[in-house]
């Protein structure tokens, strides 16, 4: 008998609660107002992002050591162009060329005693912590 009494209570008691606005604004509303900010931003940076990536971007290699292969490279109206994930990769023998070129240069040293690197020191993982600008 006292199950009941108490089971009566807590139904009147979450059937009041459940029935408020606050409550239904707090449980549906603020999920919804977070989801619909969230894929804003999301879709701001997305639209922005893509935007930056479909500009074009001027690539160039200075090797002042003449350690770089330039089998790699095709000849382009007189200049050496490597293709790289779609980007044109051109090769300068000195900085002042790539600066005239390019306008802002970031270079990452290369210092060899051989004057020809192996297969895999070529393609060893550009290293971003060597990188000057």
């Amino acid at each position: 008998m006292r199950i009941r009494r108490i089971a009566t209570v807590a139904h009147f008691e979450f059937s009041s609660v459940v029935k408020r606005w606050s409550y239904l604004i707090a449980t549906f509303g603020l999920p919804i107002f977070l989801a619909l900010v969230s894929g804003t931003v999301l879709g701001v940076q997305t639209y922005f992002l893509t935007q930056r990536a479909a500009e074009s971007s001027n690539f160039g290699l200075v090797d002042e050591a003449g350690i770089v292969d330039r089998s790699a490279f095709e000849d382009r109206d007189g200049t050496l162009v490597w293709t790289a994930n779609a980007n044109d990769v051109v090769l300068y023998d000195n900085r002042d060329a790539a600066t005239k070129d390019l306008g802002l240069v970031c270079f990452a040293r290369c210092t060899s005693s051989k004057r020809t690197i192996s297969r895999a020191a070529r393609c060893a993982p550009f290293n971003p912590r060597r990188l000057h600008c």
